[in-house]
């Protein structure tokens, strides 16, 4: 089905003028209005895209998130915790592939429901792939997911973000990859035998 480029290029300026706008407004205080005004278009044509504000957020999340989620299915994801360079790349697409929007959802006001969300779709797929490949316990396996996302989205988010000038971007990869292949290897050791 081919998208008509007027739709295109509207939804790309509702998409921008929101992504704009987040940076110095909170989630819950941006307005259709806002968003329309700042793309230039009536309210009336972003109704015709979205039902509204939460609707277009999720559309964005969702947008990333199933980027990622197609990346990460066609990779293998246990290969990686075995292989500095191959987990450094899977995060490095993780955190600079779209730069604009991961940054402005580790940034924004009110950014711990964009946080949440990503993290919630990131953790559902890693856990699907590894379900499907192995036989873990399901606490074990949440813990350990859980435990690699949040970690990864905090020293993204603290030590990076926050404090760009001390830690370069690839620093940064650098110690999380360590972290990352470090920090699971013990249970896919004990329950992977790997």
């Amino acid at each position: 089905m081919k998208i008509d480029k007027r739709v295109s290029k509207t939804k790309e300026a509702i998409y921008n003028a929101m992504l704009s706008i987040l940076k110095d407004k909170e989630i819950d205080k941006i307005t259709v209005s806002d968003i329309a005004n700042k793309a230039k278009i009536s309210r009336k044509t972003f109704y015709s895209h979205y039902s509204g504000i939460h609707m277009l957020i999720s559309d964005v999340i969702e947008t990333y998130a199933r980027s990622i989620e197609d990346y990460l299915m066609s990779i293998d994801l246990i290969e990686a915790f075995h292989d500095k360079e191959k987990m450094k790349t899977i995060l490095t697409f993780l955190l600079k592939r779209d730069e604009k929007i991961i940054e402005l959802i580790f940034m924004a006001k009110g950014r711990d429901s964009l946080i949440y969300r990503l993290g919630i779709v990131l953790k559902t797929t890693i856990q699907k792939m590894l379900k499907e490949k192995y036989e873990l316990q399901e606490e074990l396996l949440q813990s350990s997911v859980n435990y690699v996302i949040s970690g990864i989205f905090a020293v993204y988010r603290d030590c990076y973000l926050q404090n760009k000038s001390q830690k370069s971007f690839n620093e940064m990869i650098d110690n999380l990859s360590t972290i990352t292949i470090e920090g699971t290897s013990g249970i896919y050791k004990k329950f992977i035998g790997k």
